[in-house]
């Protein structure tokens, strides 16, 4: 299928569909891709991972496997070629963080990694020049253990930083709160009735206790790393 861009406003899309043409309609119009821009343009249909018609595609492709082959015009790597693949790392608390990257790992030939080309796949517009492939013989489980090893060691660092950053945010959460028990207990204990005073003191430790431990539970981050896509890449 052909995705075509409204020749009147940028990143606005439209195409033919024959992806299930039972199910989807035959002709998608004011397709974007970027949410920032849904906010922008009420009448969009934001094709988001969450979408109905990609989720149907990412099924589709996991039933019939997950690597595929590209030709792409770029005079600037003419010759290259490998394997990309795209690692997904999701991370959560189980409370309120949800976090997601995308890490592009491109193997050249003899799974040696290019960093400086895996780091350019992580805007795909610079290559928009791409055209159906063969795949040649490959050892995928090779592939994918080389692959994901790279990923890893991206993925840990990203890891590394956004648990910094959320450890410092819930650190400043902590002291927001302790000051705010501070100052109800300072009121509580000008209460001049005693048994009213203690119960309301004695509540007041039970919820900071409780929020202690909330924010500590929060601050355990679970991450995963799945592998969404590998292709091989021939740059023409």
């Amino acid at each position: 299928m052909k995705l075509e861009q409204y020749s009147n406003q940028d990143n606005l899309y439209y195409f033919k569909n024959k992806f299930k043409p039972g199910e989807f309609k035959n002709h998608f119009s004011q397709v974007i891709f970027d949410p920032q821009l849904g906010l922008e343009n009420e009448e969009a249909d934001l094709f988001s991972l969450n979408h109905e018609f990609i989720q149907a595609a990412i099924e589709k492709s996991k039933s019939s496997g997950y690597v595929t082959a590209i030709n792409i015009e770029d005079e600037r790597f003419n010759c290259k070629e490998g394997f990309l693949s795209f690692w997904l790392l999701k991370f959560e608390n189980n409370y309120d963080l949800r976090k997601k990257y995308y890490i592009p790992v491109f193997l050249e030939n003899g799974n040696r990694y290019n960093r400086r080309l895996s780091g350019l796949f992580n805007n795909i517009e610079m290559f928009t020049k791409g055209k159906q492939s063969y795949l040649p013989d490959i050892d995928e489980q090779e592939i994918h253990n080389k692959a994901r090893a790279e990923a890893e060691k991206e993925a840990e660092d990203i890891f590394l930083s956004e648990k910094l950053k959320w450890q410092n945010k819930l650190e400043e959460q902590k002291t927001q709160l302790k000051e705010y028990y501070q100052q109800k207990e300072k009121a509580i204990r000008e209460i001049k009735i005693d048994n009213i005073r203690e119960g309301r003191l004695n509540k007041l430790e039970r919820e900071w206790a409780e929020e202690e431990q909330k924010l500590y539970d929060k601050e355990k981050l679970y991450p995963r790393l799945t592998c969404e896509q590998i292709a091989y890449i021939r740059f023409r």
